[in-house]
């Protein structure tokens, strides 16, 4: 990922915005680092990410509770679909 992608926090509507345009522009520059790269694939990876984010959380000892999302949870949502198989 774009390290500027990758580092952004998120943190209220307002980074979620700023970063849905980061991810735009990821897209953009960087498509052979995204692995959904259809309106379809993403949205699929998007559901299966959504599905299985807590378990991410949980590997990576982030005391994250995916059952009550904030912005930053999205933000990871989005960028897990990126890749996501």
């Amino acid at each position: 990922m774009n390290d500027t992608l990758n580092d952004f926090k998120v943190s209220d509507r307002q980074s979620f915005i700023k970063f849905l345009d980061l991810l735009r522009h990821d897209f953009l520059n960087n498509p052979e680092s995204w692995e959904n790269k259809s309106l379809p694939n993403f949205l699929e990876a998007l559901s299966a990410y959504t599905e299985d984010i807590q378990g991410y959380y949980d590997n990576t000892k982030q005391y994250i509770n995916a059952d009550k999302p904030d912005w930053s949870t999205f933000a990871d949502i989005f960028k897990g679909a990126k890749i996501y198989e």
